[in-house]
């Protein structure tokens, strides 16, 4: 069995999709189900076993709204149709996921090849979300609404109702679509049912991980706080930013505190300086490999994502034995329940993430390993995972 992969980011152990990417492929090979994977050049790639990159466009290091998703929307639709005419007889199967393989379904179509869209969420969902919490901390900004923020806003607003429009097509024309999420499967389905349009094969197949650091945590008095946060409104850098001012910045006194992975620096330092946390806490950009460094100097992990297609850097955490304190997203509904190193939060509550911090501090809360623990790492790495996805693809080519 062959599979062509189409999507946006490469495979990498750098960030989190591109290290889903990088796991399932190097699995899928393993298990004599080999993998082309068509991608853009965002970041750096990594080497895995017997794996087949083709990039579709050049690297941009400075993303422009709009303009840059168009151009490496364009570049991977126009490289995998015409990579796919060339090579048709190869591959079995094309999966695509969320936004990318347009131009190959069609042509899946033409060929009768087997297509499968992968969901990690619904940006219809994530959208809506997006522009309240952008409104929101943008009126307390009251930064200059200046023409240029105009243009950007609008950049924006015509990208996301593409991606939009762009994933309606696939829910209304795809019978085969797959899904991490129990929450993501429900929503497809609800959708389904809005235009009256008969149910699809929709599958819930788990993510598969590569733990990263396995230490143990350090009995430092002042214990550090890491947050993933490439997004201002989606990840919750800026809510985050307003629970760290309150009791005049407690918690910066015992907590030294890093945000990594911000995309838009330039606006992100605004925000520190309207806080007035310019000395109290430190901001990086995309940390790319280091990332292990980060996750090595932290205790704990802070998660205020708006949405979530699973999140891949609270997996990463826990499994790397540390504390996690998240809004109700994605794998936190799905495998963290009730689970004593993970505490669940209302995100629009800000008050409940500080208590949550004073009392981790004031009692000292420690990972602690226990069943569930070892119930999990093995749920996202056992051979039944791989086994899973195989088994579907094989049934979903019978079909």
């Amino acid at each position: 069995m062959r599979i062509l992969h189409i999507h946006f980011d490469p495979p990498s152990n750098s960030y989190g999709t591109g290290n889903f990417y990088r796991k399932i492929t190097e699995q899928l090979n393993k298990n004599d189900a080999f993998g082309t994977n068509i991608c853009c050049d965002r970041y750096d790639a990594d080497t895995f076993y017997q794996s087949n990159i083709i990039y579709a466009s050049k690297r941009v290091k400075r993303r422009v709204v709009l303009l840059t998703y168009l151009y490496e929307l364009i570049c991977l639709e126009l490289k995998s149709f015409f990579y796919l005419i060339n090579n048709k007889k190869k591959y079995d199967l094309i999966i695509s996921y969320h936004d990318g393989g347009l131009l190959a379904y069609f042509l899946s179509k033409y060929y009768k090849k087997k297509y499968i869209k992968f969901f990690f969420h619904l940006h219809e969902t994530y959208c809506e979300l997006f522009y309240k919490e952008k409104n929101l901390y943008e009126n307390k900004l009251k930064d200059k609404f200046t023409l240029k923020k105009k243009i950007n806003d609008f950049f924006i607003l015509i990208e996301n109702n593409f991606r939009i429009f762009n994933e309606n097509f696939f829910l209304n024309n795809i019978d085969i679509l797959i899904t991490c999420l129990q929450e993501t499967k429900k929503n497809i389905l609800n959708y389904k049912k809005l235009i009256k349009k008969k149910n699809s094969t929709i599958k819930v197949l788990p993510f598969l991980f590569e733990k990263k650091i396995d230490i143990k945590n350090r009995n430092n008095k002042k214990k550090n706080i890491l947050m993933h946060s490439s997004s201002l409104y989606h990840k919750g850098f800026v809510r985050f930013l307003e629970i760290i001012t309150l009791d005049n910045f407690h918690l910066t006194t015992i907590y030294n505190i890093k945000i990594i992975g911000l995309t838009d620096m330039v606006t992100a330092k605004k925000y520190i300086k309207f806080f007035k946390l310019e000395n109290k806490i430190k901001i990086y950009g995309f940390v790319g490999k280091n990332i292990n460094k980060y996750y090595k100097e932290s205790d704990i992990l802070i998660n205020l994502s708006l949405i979530e297609g699973w999140g891949i850097s609270i997996t990463d955490a826990y499994l790397s034995k540390k504390i996690i304190i998240s809004s109700k997203v994605g794998c936190i509904n799905e495998i963290f329940q009730n689970n004593k190193n993970v505490f669940s939060i209302d995100r629009n509550n800000n008050n409940e993430c500080y208590q949550k911090l004073i009392e981790i501090h004031n009692s000292n809360v420690k990972f602690r390993i226990d069943k569930k623990f070892y119930l999990i790492k093995k749920k996202l790495f056992n051979k039944v995972a791989i086994n899973n996805y195989i088994n579907f693809f094989k049934s979903t080519l019978k079909i």
